[in-house]
């Protein structure tokens, strides 16, 4: 068997026999060297390839490989990518085997090539065992990895998301009487009247998204003075702006602020984000800290040793949405705000992390109360039908008295706990209100909100 090494000049060819000569599917094929004019990427791929990637390993390693073209068209049809990163590299020329194949035969082996490198797998333990040797030698450059793949690698292995979260759900709730601390408990909420409405209540604190922070928000918050009393300033997740960020914290001046989650590239990919190295967001977080008075930074790896003692901790708490797949138990010893989720899995975190926990948010409360349900004492719910024995209007403005149901069972649970909440410590049980309210009030109430 011959095995094509390199080449001439333009149009010499090199003559090579794929696979074992007796086998009557595999034939031999020529490589010619042809101008990089001479070829196009087929119209038809569906793949997009990291170009950057392949100019370093043409850079590092060279151009290895050829392109597969159809003769008829001079559309590749296996290497698209390759011949795209050769051209933004200035190479003039490029290997080329030729096929002559009709376009439906074309698009078959364009498809299976694709498709081939799609479903393979890697053994990890063996993939990590190279890396690290390569990243040993210096040889990482040119491989399309870095440290933070190696990283990524090695978190897969060694946490177990789904066995972190079974272990908080079977968590016991704190014990009464078990805590002596406060835990600062917010709304988020993006619209400014409801969160005027929420700080009126006193015993919970109002924050907001920072992405809805304008000019519009500005003025309508200015107008019922929430501008001055947001404690909590959130990002968004996936569309994160860093500029936008700063701005609202430094517009509101909040107790806290979160800044970007801290990620692994693997993580980062498999959610559509951009990633952002440990660094790069400590570099953020130094910015964020200049306006507010504490920050929240997000470890979604075990990094928390990484991770300078003037900055609070995040949990994002397990949910449909996702959630930090580290065990509760690693944030031990850190000043942590719960982020999200059931109040029943903040509370088993509570239970975990103690006096750690200084603050939560929780919006799922939001959520279940547009569909008329609460949350009651001791971490369930019940339908607010069933709270009151006249039957509750679940219209529009139908999720006021659910949504401030369920705040007083978070607050009851909490002073339970021994815990005082926002600074209070006398927060009557949500059943001590229920009878004889007038659920209208509270729909009108809804209703200008919602206005």
């Amino acid at each position: 068997m011959k095995q094509w090494l390199t080449s001439g000049g333009n149009g010499d060819t090199v003559s090579v026999t794929v696979g074992l000569p007796d086998d009557p599917v595999l034939i031999e094929q020529d490589y010619e060297m042809v101008p990089v004019d001479r070829i196009t990427t087929h119209p038809e791929n569906a793949r997009r390839g990291n170009i950057e990637v392949i100019r370093e390993s043409i850079r590092t390693n060279g151009f290895y490989g050829a392109c597969v073209v159809q003769r008829s068209t001079g559309h590749i049809l296996v290497g698209n990518h390759r011949y795209l990163a050769a051209v933004e590299e200035g190479l003039a020329e490029v290997p080329v085997v030729w096929v002559d194949k009709d376009d439906w035969q074309a698009r078959g082996l364009l498809l299976a090539d694709n498709r081939s490198s799609d479903v393979g797998t890697y053994d990890d333990q063996l993939l990590i065992q190279l890396l690290q040797a390569a990243s040993d030698d210096g040889l990482l450059p040119g491989t399309g990895y870095d440290d933070h793949d190696i990283e990524s690698l090695l978190v897969a292995l060694e946490v177990d998301a789904a066995a972190a979260w079974q272990a908080l759900k079977d968590t016991e709730a704190p014990q009464p009487g078990s805590l002596s601390h406060n835990v600062d408990v917010i709304f988020c909420q993006s619209n400014p009247m409801l969160g005027a409405f929420i700080r009126m209540c006193s015993w919970v604190s109002a924050g907001v998204i920072s992405s809805s922070v304008n000019d519009s928000w500005m003025k309508r918050a200015s107008a019922s003075g929430l501008e001055k009393h947001i404690v909590f300033v959130d990002n968004e997740f996936k569309e994160y702006d860093h500029a936008a960020h700063v701005r609202a914290v430094k517009l509101l001046s909040p107790r806290y602020a979160t800044v970007r989650d801290i990620m692994t590239r693997a993580q980062c990919d498999e959610v559509g984000i951009e990633f952002y190295p440990l660094d790069a967001i400590l570099e953020m977080a130094a910015e964020v800290n200049q306006y507010a008075e504490r920050v929240v930074l997000i470890p979604k790896y075990d990094c928390l040793d990484d991770i300078p003692p003037e900055f609070m901790l995040g949990y994002s708490v397990p949910s449909s949405y996702g959630g930090t797949p580290l065990p509760i138990e690693a944030f031990d010893g850190h000043d942590t705000h719960l982020l999200g989720g059931s109040w029943k899995l903040q509370r088993n975190a509570l239970a975990v992390l103690g006096k750690n926990v200084v603050s939560l948010d929780n919006n799922m409360v939001m959520r279940v109360a547009q569909f008329g349900t609460a949350n009651i004492p001791g971490g369930g719910d019940a339908h607010i039908n069933d709270l009151f024995q006249a039957p509750y209007r679940l219209d529009k403005p139908g999720w006021v008295l659910p949504l401030l149901y369920s705040f007083q069972s978070i607050l009851s649970d909490l002073l339970d706990a021994g815990c005082s909440v926002n600074g209070h410590g006398d927060v009557a049980e949500p059943a001590a209100h229920a009878d004889g309210i007038d659920t209208t009030d509270f729909a009108r109430l809804g209703e200008n909100v919602d206005g």
